[in-house]
């Protein structure tokens, strides 16, 4: 048995608040219930009610139960007769007749307790106990308890109440109610801690089924708990379980003992059968029945699940010790809520991660393919990894696929088998080889030279590929996939106005432009718009609507000087034309459109559209951005006028600085070839081919020279067509040099071509609107019209001596008098070769071989007759021997042989 301290009890305030005028007059005596009404205020049920009191708890484990002076201030009026029930959980009343009998009994321990101190005789120094509710009920004598009283008493050692082995300061176990005074049960204020032991579970085990066997979510197995309090739970304390996610069929649950029985661990199956379930807050209840008591071992209980009944595991996953998974207890005790100690995890037979990669992430290219895995169970042979991938394809129609990575060396020869038929790629594990662990990481790679090519388009984790383990991870989509084909279309052509927040283009793609010969290049010309089949209504204002798919409200739009292209390092400039985006874009249901608003432009000119979009940049077209100047009016410094200055040429209708204006080749004439449509004529003769005194011919020549020099606002004389050849008719056409420097027109002639290819650039401009250049060779790209350079090139000519304008003129006069040309050729082919074959005698003659000056004569003569021989050639001889150079014999011979050849002498 444990240790009975002593145990006090009283009902105090902790300081008197109210004055005795608040509290009105005090009155010791027995009166009316209308009188104390109408002294005291509000009567509730004949009790006098001003809603405050003050309740004290105190304890102290010493050997004497005496008592500690405890009180209870009250800030009513207690009527006679009246009631106080106080509720002290976890107390244990055991005397010793009863002392060996179960703690559940309440026999001999229920009953009358007698109450000692100052004010216990207000309550006939006498409380009833009961055991099963641990309540003491005090009744108080027939006399008035007026507000602001101090009532104390206190319990003697020798009522033989216990206290629990551990506690909380301000236990809320521990409860005071008036019910004739309508003060419902509340917490004591205050009490005190006996033990530095605080209440709490020794060890809380929840587990599903059999020991050590897995379960997955959304199962039904057997629910088993086992938990050891450190205090003793009486009858009427709750056990609340907190089961997030779990469902049953009924708000009853059964409990039943455990298959095995295990020695030192209690089955409560006994005496608590059945518990109760609330759906909505997902708690089980369990409460201790009358006449039974929990006590402090290892307490177990098992749910079956049979049929229906029975817990179902929830459908999420529950991490190992679960925090979500708690307990609790409150009625006649009390455990703050904690965490159940030990818990299984449940997880789904399911990749935790299957992340795919591409790089690059565009269709139709081939790519490195990237496989992150973590499977939440093992998995091993024969239990292959099967993937399924819609729409990719083999370019090398290859079945076996090498596999790389990290985790390569789990597969089988480190291939994947492809079946292009079933778009199944499988990775084989090797029988007996090493199993993948559940939670273990996984990476695979095929790498580009496999050959596999992206579709067309992916969602975003796109639900039609799918993974599986054969037998063991039932199919599954793969959780993280990156889009394919998600990116805006291109091009976009917008037309819009200086300083205007919309755009004038209704049709952004245009789909038949993308069969438009020469190609859509002016989004403002409706003209243009027409002949290309899109549509031509520019009287409208729109927001800027970029189209695409799978766009997001986190892509971004900026416009840059067309000659600069989209770059990731390139940052936006606001003084470059346009403003920066403010606001992220509007996407529709289907995601493919983003409607973006607020951007305007300063300047005029083409602009490139870069859209950011799942961090990948697209050059998605360009922009057109014109004055408020109608056609074909120009503007400058804000003023419309027909024609530029002759320092400028018109850029999308903004007269601009022109860079060859400058040019110190004012005097240099040039030829351009002008590429225009055949004009119609009579017969079908082209005018190439016609005489040069053919009336058509010379009407087309004269026309021409005019209106383009109506149109470059220059003289006609400084404008010649030097000839008209065929390739539809390609007019190479001269421009000269200013003659009259006091002329209103000073453009030098590369400044007149400059000119004349800004109007040819803009199909808005003048030159467009003119009948006879309608036909002229239209830009080809966006970017001829930006950088100005067209094929072929101006070339430098001059002007010959016969009026005619040549690149080189023909040479007119002669070289050297025809005699001496003559005499040039003679010599040139009679007498070198002459001369040569003298000099071939001379040098044969000279390398002409001569007879020896020694002959086989003179040799004998030499040996048998030297005097014959005169006196230098025998000296010559005479040397030669003594040298060793053997004049006129075969020396090579002689020196070969031993003595020099002196024994043939």
């Amino acid at each position: 048995h444990r240790p009975r301290p002593e145990l006090q009890i009283a009902r105090s305030a902790l300081e008197k608040r109210r004055h005795a005028s608040d509290r009105g007059p005090r009155r010791h005596h027995h009166g009316s219930a209308v009188a104390q009404g109408a002294a005291h205020g509000r009567r509730e049920n004949g009790h006098q009610l001003e809603g405050r009191h003050r309740a004290l708890l105190a304890v102290e484990p010493t050997d004497a139960i005496r008592a500690h002076r405890d009180q209870l201030h009250l800030e009513l009026d207690v009527l006679p007769g009246s009631t106080l029930s106080i509720k002290l959980g976890g107390m244990f009343r055991n005397p010793p007749a009863v002392s060996l009998t179960p703690i559940g009994f309440d026999e001999g321990r229920s009953g009358t307790v007698v109450l000692s101190g100052k004010n216990a005789p207000l309550f006939f120094n006498m409380g009833k106990w009961d055991h099963d509710s641990s309540v003491l009920t005090l009744k108080t004598k027939p006399e008035y308890i007026f507000a602001g009283e101090y009532i104390r008493f206190f319990l003697e050692r020798d009522m033989y109440f216990q206290l629990p082995p551990a506690a909380y300061r301000n236990d809320p176990a521990f409860r005071i109610a008036i019910p004739g005074a309508g003060i419902a049960e509340e917490q004591f204020l205050y009490s005190t801690k006996w033990i530095d032991v605080t209440k709490t579970f020794v060890r809380t085990i929840l587990y599903y089924g059999d020991p050590g066997s897995v379960w997955y979510p959304g199962e039904a197995p057997d629910l088993n708990f086992k938990f050891e309090p450190n205090v003793d739970l009486y009858a009427g304390t709750v056990i609340t379980l907190k089961l997030p996610g779990f469902t049953v069929s009924s708000t009853t649950v059964f409990m039943t003992a455990p298959e095995t029985a295990v020695s030192n661990e209690y089955d409560v199956s006994g005496f608590l059968k059945t518990g109760e379930w609330n759906p909505f807050t997902e708690e089980l209840k369990l409460t201790v029945p009358v006449g039974n008591a929990i006590i402090r071992r290892l307490n177990v209980m098992r749910i079956r699940a049979v049929g229906n009944a029975g817990f179902m595991l929830p459908i999420t996953s529950l991490e190992k010790n679960d925090p979500l998974l708690r307990i609790s207890v409150d009625g006649n005790q009390f455990i703050y809520e904690e965490q159940i100690q030990s818990s299984p995890r449940i997880v789904r037979r399911t990749f935790l991660v299957s992340e795919f990669e591409y790089r690059p992430p565009i269709k139709e290219s081939i790519f490195l393919f990237i496989m992150r895995l973590k499977p939440a169970v093992n998995i091993t042979f024969p239990a292959d990894i099967v993937i399924n991938l819609p729409g990719f394809r083999n370019s090398l129609s290859k079945q076996k696929i090498e596999i790389t990575g990290p985790s390569r060396a789990y597969i089988k020869d480190a291939e994947g088998l492809w079946n292009e038929t079933t778009e199944m790629l499988r990775f084989v594990m090797i029988f007996n080889g090493k199993a993948i662990v559940a939670d273990e990481s996984l990476e695979f790679n095929i790498k580009e030279s496999q050959g596999f090519i992206l579709p067309t388009k992916l969602q975003r984790n796109d639900p039609s590929i799918r993974i599986q383990s054969v037998n063991n991870i039932l199919w599954e989509p793969v959780k993280t996939s990156p889009m394919v084909g998600n990116m805006p279309y291109s091009p976009h052509r917008f037309c819009m106005t200086q300083y205007e927040e919309n755009v004038r283009t209704r049709e952004p793609i245009c789909p038949n432009a993308k069969d438009c010969e020469p190609p859509l290049t002016d989004p403002c010309s409706a003209k243009e718009l027409e002949r290309c089949g899109c549509d031509s209504r520019l009287d409208e204002k729109f927001n800027i609507t970029i189209q695409g798919f799978n766009l997001e409200d986190t892509d971004t739009l900026q416009f840059l000087p067309y000659e600069t292209l989209c770059s990731l390092s390139s940052k936006p400039l606001f003084l470059k034309g346009f403003t920066l985006q403010q606001y992220p874009p509007t996407i529709n249901k289907e995601g493919n459109q983003a409607t973006f608003g607020g951007f305007f432009s300063t300047k005029v000119g083409y602009f490139r559209m870069c859209y950011m979009h799942a961090g990948t940049l697209f050059d998605i077209g360009f922009a057109k951005v014109k004055p408020a100047c109608a056609s074909p009016y120009v503007q400058v410094g804000g003023t419309c006028v027909e024609h530029c200055p002759v320092s400028k040429i018109p850029v999308a209708g903004e007269c601009t600085r022109d860079p060859h204006a400058m040019d110190d080749s004012d005097m240099q004439a040039l030829m351009l070839q002008v590429v225009m449509s055949d004009p119609a004529i009579s017969g079908s003769t082209h005018l190439s081919q016609r005489d040069s005194m053919d009336q058509e011919l010379r009407y087309f020549v004269y026309r021409y020279t005019y209106e383009l020099a109506r149109l470059l606002h220059t003289q006609p004389e400084r404008i010649k067509v030097a000839s008209v050849s065929k390739g539809s008719t390609l007019v190479n056409t001269v421009f000269t040099a200013v003659t009259d420097m006091n002329a209103v027109d000073t453009r030098s002639p590369a400044a007149l071509i400059s000119l004349l290819r800004a109007l040819q650039s803009d199909t808005s401009s003048s030159f467009y609107l003119n009948l006879f250049f309608q036909n002229i060779d239209k830009p080809r790209s966006l970017s001829q019209i930006v950088s100005g350079v067209y094929d072929p090139p101006e070339l430098k000519v001059r002007e010959c001596m016969d009026g005619v304008y040549r690149v080189f003129c023909p040479y007119a006069g002669e070289i050297i008098p025809l005699a001496s040309s003559y005499t040039i050729f003679v010599v040139a082919v009679l007498c070198v070769p002459a001369a040569l074959g003298m000099l071939c005698l001379c040098a044969w003659k000279l390398d002409f071989e001569t007879s020896p000056a020694v002959n086989e004569h003179t040799l004998d003569s030499l040996r048998t007759e030297p005097k014959k021989v005169d006196k230098p050639l025998q000296i010559e001889y005479a040397k030669s021997w003594l040298e060793g150079r053997f004049m006129g014999e075969q020396w090579q011979k002689s020196r070969d042989s031993p003595l020099l050849g002196i024994t043939e002498h």
